[in-house]
C-alpha cells in the first residue's frame, strides 16, 4: 500500500539508517477530492448529478442532514454567482451601486 501511494505522489519518505520515515505530499482534502473524483468518473459516468442522486436515496441520509448538504450546495451556488459579495455590503452603501444592484 505505501509503495502505491509513493507511486501515486501522495506521500514519500526520508531515510534514516534503515528506517524511513514517511510524510504527506498532499493535504487530507486533496487526496479526497482526487478519491471522490475519481470515484464519480468511475461508477457514475463522470456525472455528479448521478452521485448525488445515489447519495441522497440510496443512503440512510436524515432530514437535518440534507438541509445541512442544501445550505453547503445553495452558499457555493451564490459565490459561483458572485451575489455572495452584495450579501456583505452595508444595505446604506448599495444605493452607490447602479440601479441594478440596489435591494
Amino acid at each position: 500500500m505505501l509503495k502505491r501511494l509513493i507511486d501515486e505522489k501522495y506521500i514519500h519518505f526520508k531515510m534514516f539508517g534503515n528506517s524511513r520515515e514517511y510524510f504527506p505530499l498532499v493535504s487530507k482534502s486533496q487526496y479526497f477530492s482526487r478519491h471522490i473524483n475519481g470515484w464519480i468518473a468511475s461508477y457514475f459516468n463522470n456525472s455528479v448529478e448521478q452521485f448525488a442522486s445515489f447519495l441522497t436515496s440510496e443512503m440512510d441520509i436524515s432530514e437535518k442532514d440534507l438541509k445541512k448538504l442544501k445550505e453547503i450546495v445553495d452558499k457555493k451556488l451564490k459565490e459561483k454567482d458572485g451575489d455572495w459579495i452584495f450579501d456583505r455590503i452595508n444595505p446604506m452603501l448599495r444605493c452607490f451601486l447602479p440601479p441594478i444592484y440596489c435591494m
